[in-house]
C-alpha cells in the first residue's frame, strides 16, 4: 500500500469508505454507532463521510434532542471539514449537557485553544472535565499545557507531574514539563527530564521493533 509522506495511506490507493461502514448501522446502534461512523470517516478523511455523518445525526437528534454523544460527534465532524461556528455551536451543546462523561468537555476545550485562542475558557472547561475524571491523565497534560500558554508555569508543574503519575511512560508529558521547569530556571530538573524523555523514545522504539 503507497504511504504519502505523513505515512498514512494515499487516499487514491484506498477502496471509497462506505464498505468499510456497511458493518455500522446508525439507526440501530444510535449514539454508539454514530461515534464509529465519526472515527471511520476520520480514519478515510473523506468529506463524503462527514456530510453523510453529519446528516445521520442531524437526523438522529431530530428524533433524541438531548443526545450529548450524537452533539460532540457532529461538533468534531464539523470541525473537521472547517465548519467552525457549526463545530462550536454543537460543543455548546454538547457542554451544556454533560453530567459524567468528560469527553465533549476535553474536545470543547481543545477546540476552543486550536480555533479561538480563548486559553481561559478552555482551563475552565478542564477543570471541570477534571472533576469528573480526575484520573484521566490527559486531561492534567492538556490542563498543564494551557496554563504554560498563560505563563502560569508553576501551576502548569503540578498538572504535569501528575499526569506523569498516572502514566510515567509518555514521553512528551516529561519533555514539555522540562520546558515549564526551563522557564522557571530550574535547570537540573529539566535536564532531568529531557534525559527520561529520551530513555523513553528509545524504550518504545524498541517495543515496537520487537513486536510488543
Amino acid at each position: 500500500m503507497v504511504e504519502d509522506q505523513d505515512g498514512r495511506p494515499d487516499p487514491a490507493d484506498q477502496p471509497r469508505a462506505d464498505p468499510a461502514l456497511d458493518w455500522i448501522e446508525p439507526e440501530a446502534w444510535g449514539a454508539r454507532g454514530h461515534f464509529a461512523r465519526c472515527w471511520a470517516a476520520l480514519m478515510y478523511d473523506s468529506m463524503e463521510e462527514y456530510l453523510s455523518l453529519i446528516d445521520a445525526l442531524t437526523a438522529h437528534l431530530a428524533s433524541d434532542p438531548e443526545c450529548l454523544p450524537a452533539y460532540n460527534n457532529r461538533a468534531v465532524a464539523f470541525d473537521e471539514i472547517g465548519e467552525v461556528d457549526k463545530a462550536e455551536r454543537d460543543f455548546r451543546d454538547a457542554a451544556a449537557r454533560v453530567s459524567d462523561d468528560s469527553l465533549p468537555l476535553k474536545n470543547f476545550a481543545m477546540f476552543l485553544e486550536r480555533r479561538r485562542g480563548d486559553v481561559e475558557t478552555a482551563i475552565a472547561l478542564y477543570e471541570r472535565a477534571l472533576g469528573i475524571s480526575p484520573f484521566e491523565q490527559s486531561l492534567h497534560r492538556c490542563m498543564a499545557r494551557a496554563l504554560v500558554k498563560r505563563e502560569r508555569h508553576l501551576e502548569a508543574l503540578a498538572f504535569f507531574t501528575q499526569a506523569i503519575k498516572l502514566d510515567p511512560t509518555f514521553a512528551r508529558t516529561y519533555r514539555d514539563r522540562a520546558d515549564a521547569f526551563q522557564k522557571l530556571g530550574r535547570r537540573v530538573p529539566a535536564t532531568a527530564d529531557r534525559l527520561v524523555a529520551n530513555i523513553l523514545d528509545r524504550w518504545h522504539r524498541l517495543r515496537r521493533r520487537s513486536g510488543r
